[in-house]
């Protein structure tokens, strides 16, 4: 592959960020590139599903075997695929066919968040991509002045 000519402006910004951060501009990149998540990332997501998904029914597995439940225990993967539903409050595996008969409480972390929502509650933190734009373009003016970063 052929060399990539960058336009000085983003020479420029990809310096102010390796001064910044202390790192070489080919570390900033590497770390840039690394954080890239590619449009497609179904079969990733996929992949990652099918993993949790097996832990769950290795520790339903292990609560059927430690009570005994051998009808519930010689589920295979592709069967639970089917029929597995969730943990319950208690840690109990259940299957979808109990659905109607299992009452779940609420989940008070949701509707907290729920209700921080509706009351317009704001934790006061800033949004820390705009406070990266506002640095960034703050110690570029600097260099591109020739003021040095320590104010001087």
């Amino acid at each position: 592959m052929a060399d990539i000519v960058l336009p000085p402006d983003l020479v420029a910004r990809l310096e102010a960020i390796s001064e910044q951060e202390k790192r070489s501009p080919k570390a900033v990149l590497q770390a840039m590139f690394d954080q890239y998540i590619p449009a497609s990332t179904q079969e990733t997501d996929s992949n990652a599903l099918h993993l949790v998904r097996k832990n769950l029914y290795v520790r339903a597995r292990q609560y059927w075997k430690q009570v005994g439940n051998s009808e519930r225990l010689a589920l295979t993967d592709p069967q639970l695929d089917e029929q597995f539903w969730l943990f319950d409050g208690e840690g109990i595996p259940r299957l979808k066919s109990e659905q109607s008969n299992i009452d779940i409480p609420p989940d008070s972390l949701l509707r907290l968040g729920q209700l921080a929502k509706q009351t317009g509650f704001r934790s006061g933190l800033h949004n820390i991509a705009e406070q990266s734009r506002n640095i960034v373009r703050e110690e570029l003016a600097k260099r591109l002045t020739g003021e040095r970063s320590d104010g001087s």
